[in-house]
């Protein structure tokens, strides 16, 4: 069975700029380094209105982007992106405390982007355990059953996918996040059990 491409991630945030024409003026390097400009920057003075403070992100939206780096790199063929960024992605959510389903969802798509589809099943089911009728989770789980060689684990999961569908519908926050992949798996499911 051939597998559609999984769009995730949906549009993207920060797509990257236009190229600028041949023809436009170059752009001098931004000079961050402030030592010894405090009379120009008056945030900087002592008495100084300050500037608005950038918190840092906090972890999961450091590993939540990260999960789209990686993903748009390997959906859109950047074999070289894709392979510097699925790792670092990985251990984005490896540092987090705990994971939710959305999150060991993410894992899961990770683990099967990287080739292990043994670790993405491990993880789709980790989110099972928690809810069992998580439609993401069933999702890949069949996709790393096939890519596991186990058509007949493929197959438990496309039926526990089509059981759930309609009542689970937009029953997690994921769901509409991830709106695109639903009807694909769902598809898939079909396929997988013959109607």
């Amino acid at each position: 069975m051939r597998l559609a491409p999984l769009v995730l991630i949906g549009l993207w945030a920060c797509d990257p700029p236009p190229p600028a024409p041949a023809d436009a003026p170059a752009v001098p390097p931004l000079d961050l380094d402030v030592r010894g400009k405090q009379a120009d920057l008056p945030w900087l003075q002592p008495g100084g209105s300050p500037a608005a403070p950038v918190a840092p992100a906090d972890p999961r939206t450091i590993a939540d982007e990260a999960f789209n780096v990686a993903m748009r790199a390997h959906e859109t063929g950047d074999a070289a992106t894709a392979r510097l960024a699925l790792p670092e992605a990985l251990r984005a959510y490896a540092a987090l405390p705990a994971l939710d389903t959305d999150a060991g969802f993410h894992v899961a798509v990770l683990q099967l982007a990287s080739g292990d589809p043994g670790q993405a099943l491990a993880s789709a089911e980790g989110v099972l355990a928690t809810r069992p009728t998580h439609l993401l989770a069933l999702g890949v789980g069949q996709r790393a059953a096939l890519a596991a060689g186990d058509p007949a684990r493929a197959r438990a999961y496309a039926e526990r996918l089509l059981a759930a569908y309609d009542a689970e519908q937009g029953q997690v926050a994921e769901y509409e996040h991830h709106a695109v992949a639903l009807p694909i798996y769902r598809d898939e499911a079909q396929a997988l059990v013959g109607g």
